[in-house]
């Protein structure tokens, strides 16, 4: 089956664009045959890919619609979770898995429920039924407070910010708040790749002033921070895990960070692509200063 062909590559690490192509053209011409299982298995496989295509995922909100009243906890999740770290916006395809989550919403698992919340929050899909004063999410959080694994507690806190962005209070209880702050800040401390170091080593050189892996009232970690003329400068050096496809597309996650760290920390935000940078490494040193130079001026 396509679905599985799909599942097996996306596990083993390897990327094969030209495969998912055909896997996707072929999946569109018989996806009326596709079971629920298989449709989530093949956005699951297309997302871990980040391999972007529209048309397929057409088929894929279609189908899935038709058969909505089907899905169980575990596919809906994994559908919603795929759509949004793809960054593909379907609000009817939202609102009909949150109006079916909502039913059985006891019956999610901690990890089924934290790719919920999170895509709502990707997504900045209001729903008051789910978030007002409704108390089951908050109950749904007490429920799994103590099976969150840290990857859900990083989706949880992203979410408490969406909330907070939308200028409500969290949804979180306090102590579960604060663990996702704590596992957010320290994974946001990992990050240090060979495009960053090599970006750190350019402001060096042009004597300017800037801190590492800067913690924002967010909770977001950011590569560099520094001022200009008192204008506060976050610069995002970003790989694979933000970037994806030709030409480029951000993931559901590097937009919302980029969504956030603007809107709740009021920073200006230099994106400078992995891509782009292995291009200007290749100049010399005064070409390098030129282009951060530029860069940051466009900014201020």
């Amino acid at each position: 089956e396509l679905s599985k062909i799909a599942s097996a590559f996306a596990t083993s690490g390897r990327t094969n664009p030209e495969l998912f192509d055909t896997i996707a053209l072929a999946s569109s011409k018989q996806i009326n045959k596709f079971t629920t299982r298989n449709i989530s298995d093949l956005a699951l496989a297309f997302a871990t890919q980040n391999h972007l295509s529209p048309l397929l995922f057409d088929d894929i909100t279609k189908i899935t619609l038709s058969h909505i009243d089907e899905l169980e906890p575990g596919k809906m999740s994994t559908i919603i979770w795929a759509y949004a770290n793809l960054g593909i916006e379907s609000t009817d395809l939202v609102d009909a898995i949150l109006t079916r989550a909502l039913s059985q919403l006891e019956t999610f698992g901690p990890r089924e429920f934290a790719n919920l919340a999170w895509a709502c929050a990707v997504f900045d899909h209001s729903s008051e039924v789910f978030f007002g004063s409704n108390p089951r999410f908050y109950n749904a959080c007490i429920q799994h407070k103590e099976s969150f694994e840290p990857s859900d507690l990083l989706k949880l806190h992203q979410c408490n910010l969406w909330r907070e962005e939308k200028g409500y209070q969290n949804v979180l209880p306090s102590d579960l708040s604060g663990r996702c702050i704590r596992a957010f800040t320290m994974e946001g401390t990992n990050k240090s790749a060979a495009p960053l170091q090599d970006v750190v080593r350019v402001l060096t050189n042009m004597d300017v002033q800037f801190k590492e892996k800067y913690p924002a009232d967010s909770g977001y970690i950011v590569d560099i921070m520094l001022r200009i003329k008192g204008h506060p400068i976050a610069v995002e050096v970003e790989g694979a895990t933000h970037r994806f496809g030709q030409p480029q597309h951000l993931t559901g996650s590097a937009k919302l960070k980029h969504r956030q760290l603007r809107k709740l920390d009021g920073l200006s935000l230099v994106l400078i692509s992995d891509q782009e940078w292995r291009q200007v490494i290749q100049e010399n040193a005064s070409y390098q200063i030129q282009y951060l130079n530029r860069r940051l001026r466009i900014i201020t």
